[in-house]
């Protein structure tokens, strides 16, 4: 009975160290698993809020973290600044060497971009060549000597084709805002007067000859 009553113990104390170490492999595989699937999940945020040829924020994502900024600002009654940016004569690049290389021109000029400003600057692609910057608390006067940095910097890219060295340039326009506001409304209409002066100020830049910035002032009534 004893030698029995032995027996099953030892098999007892057996089974509960299998079940223990069985549980604890499970658990470890849980683990492995959630770390997996948090990864993948942000990876998957990434993707849909990325530009996949340049890795700058795309248009959707920059639709929401500007207006977001711009009230951000509208708290703390500091200035921020949009700045608009156009490659010049790019259907001429893309007729003349092709859209392959058109991407590799775009792909250079993004990178131009990252390099140039902050880390927390918001950098988009918004469409095509266009691409846009918000700077977080940065005047007029310190935004116009990053601006103009930029562009020398884009100026100076030494893009190789199959037959020669392609000069390119880029147009671009800003404007700044402060000014305190809590008021959705307010921040809406100061997000879309932004875009409009910017842009208008872009445009400037291109049909006074490409490759400079213009800076328009904000007329906005709230």
């Amino acid at each position: 009975v004893m030698r029995e009553a032995n027996r099953r113990l030892v098999q007892e104390n057996t089974s509960y160290q299998e079940l223990t170490w069985r549980l604890e492999r499970a658990l470890s595989e849980k683990e492995r698993l959630a770390t997996q699937l948090k990864k993948a999940n942000e990876e998957l945020e990434r993707l849909a809020y990325a530009d996949a040829l340049t890795g700058l924020v795309n248009r959707r994502r920059f639709l929401e973290a500007f207006p977001a900024e711009v009230s951000r600002h509208g708290r703390s009654g500091r200035a921020i600044t949009l700045l608009m940016i156009d490659l010049d004569n790019f259907k001429k690049v893309n007729d003349t060497y092709g859209h392959p290389f058109g991407d590799t021109v775009i792909e250079a000029v993004a990178e131009t971009i990252k390099d140039t400003m902050r880390n927390t600057d918001i950098k988009a692609r918004i469409g095509g060549e266009e691409m846009c910057v918000v700077l977080p608390e940065c005047t007029q006067a310190v935004a116009q000597t990053i601006a103009e940095r930029l562009r020398a910097n884009i100026e100076s890219l030494q893009i190789e084709a199959p037959t020669r060295t392609v000069p390119i340039t880029a147009s671009i326009g800003g404007c700044t805002w402060t000014g305190k506001t809590r008021d959705p409304q307010k921040i809406k209409k100061i997000c879309k007067c932004m875009l409009e002066v910017a842009d208008a100020a872009l445009y400037e830049s291109k049909n006074s000859g490409r490759n400079q910035v213009t800076w328009r002032e904000m007329q906005l009534e709230l």
